[in-house]
């Protein structure tokens, strides 16, 4: 396969990236850690995103969407990570409108339109990303997705997680509703591969972020940034990215084209960009030092979402048991 990214590809990243550097600076992301702040998807940023068609990429034009695949959405979503943009991306982008365009009349235009939050998590999860503003929830297991309005489930206290930009609560009862003819097992594998490509977008911004650091603070009268041992850190942590991206946009590919091995691949994907964003993350806050995780420095907003993105949508363990499983079934007796 070709893994270089298209024309139209790299066009939708740079419009994106444009976007997002007049909408959503660290101050936008560190906003939504107050837990008085209104929910994302009431403001200005969610407003912008959704203009832009972002939220529809997976959705055919006739009904509004971008008539995108997999692939454009990893692309999309390393952007969103770069950012580190807060609210339920994930489950919008790559459960929600997919899941909405099978239910019957206008479902999926009202959820492009904002006039419909949806929301996704793993069955058994128990918790939603903004669940106290959804009006449709949808569960992903293996088999067909199950649905529930707003009016079928109990949206109890909100779970505190290491990331208070992203806001969780817990989610009880309801009359799920299989959606016939859905595909839980692709929805489970895009909302992995969502995690991967946001794990390395952080990746990259965090390397960056250091890079830019390094060359302006100085010990004993020179920049810390032309210290031997700081180079061969940040060098490491690139090297790690540049084997981790491609290997996510091989798992877009993979579940884009529904591919045998879509699964295996997604699983790869998300063991390779958590190690990358982990890394990243260990050699950035090494080289800023204690400010890096200071209230006051913009890198730990970074680093928790990096932590918090860990066991989203399988942990990496479990991940890591599927692409053994799958390399051991696959070996010579």
């Amino acid at each position: 396969m070709d893994s270089r990214l298209t024309s139209e590809q790299l066009e939708m990243r740079r419009a994106l990236r444009e976007v997002l550097t007049d909408a959503c600076p660290p101050s936008v992301v560190r906003a939504q850690w107050n837990p008085d702040a209104p929910s994302v998807v009431t403001t200005k940023l969610w407003q912008r995103l959704r203009e832009l068609g972002l939220f529809g990429v997976l959705a055919s034009q006739e009904i509004g969407g971008m008539g995108g695949n997999e692939v454009d959405l990893a692309v999309l979503l390393a952007e969103c990570g770069r950012f580190a943009v807060p609210g339920p991306l994930i489950e919008t982008m790559a459960v929600g409108v997919p899941a909405a365009a099978e239910l019957p009349g206008e479902t999926v235009a009202d959820v492009l339109s904002g006039a419909l939050v949806v929301t996704a998590a793993p069955a058994g999860a128990g918790w939603f990303a903004e669940a106290d503003t959804a009006a449709l929830f949808v569960q992903v297991s293996g088999g067909e997705l199950a649905m529930a309005e707003a009016e079928d489930v109990r949206v109890g206290a909100r779970r505190e997680t290491i990331d208070r930009s992203v806001r969780h609560f817990e989610v009880t009862g309801g009359a799920w509703r299989a959606i016939a003819g859905s595909d839980g097992e692709r929805a489970g594998n895009r909302a992995t591969l969502a995690v991967a490509a946001q794990l390395i977008g952080l990746a990259d911004r965090m390397i960056s972020m250091t890079v830019d650091y390094v060359q302006v603070r100085a010990q004993f009268g020179k920049a810390i940034g032309t210290q031997q041992a700081v180079k061969h850190h940040l060098a490491t942590a690139l090297i790690a990215l540049e084997h981790a991206r491609p290997v996510v946009y091989r798992a877009a590919y993979s579940v884009a084209f529904a591919e045998p091995n879509a699964r295996r691949d997604v699983s790869f994907a998300k063991v390779y960009a958590h190690r990358s964003a982990a890394l990243a993350a260990r050699v950035a806050l090494q080289c800023h030092g204690a400010i890096g995780y200071s209230w006051e420095h913009d890198l730990n907003l970074w680093m928790k979402r990096v932590w918090a993105l860990a066991p989203a949508w399988g942990t990496v363990a479990a991940h890591e048991a599927v692409v053994a499983a799958a390399v051991l079934d696959g070996a010579p007796s």
